[in-house]
């Protein structure tokens, strides 16, 4: 409920379709969504992953819409991890 309600309401009906641009996509892509998240569903973040070739999609489980924030340790792993692999394969 910290997101005013004006945003809130902006966020559920979003016209722009960007899937032509992001199956065009040619970089390594980590897509991050929280299960619980109430600001973006959960099939959006596997939507996007499932556009973009060779995405990577991790699900945090019982988290809402900040993972960076409320499992920093998983997400500062993770990414670490994802950025590693990035650099050896570019």
């Amino acid at each position: 409920m910290m997101v005013l309600p004006k945003v809130r309401a902006g966020l559920s009906g979003r016209p722009l379709d960007a899937t032509e641009m992001m199956s065009k996509l040619k970089l390594p892509v980590l897509v991050t969504h929280g299960a619980e998240d109430r600001n973006a569903r959960l099939g959006a973040g596997q939507y996007t992953a499932s556009v973009i070739p060779g995405a990577k999609l991790s699900v945090y489980d019982g988290i809402g819409h900040s993972p960076f924030y409320e499992d920093a340790p998983r997400f500062n792993s993770e990414l670490a991890a994802f950025v590693r692999a990035a650099a050896k394969t570019n």
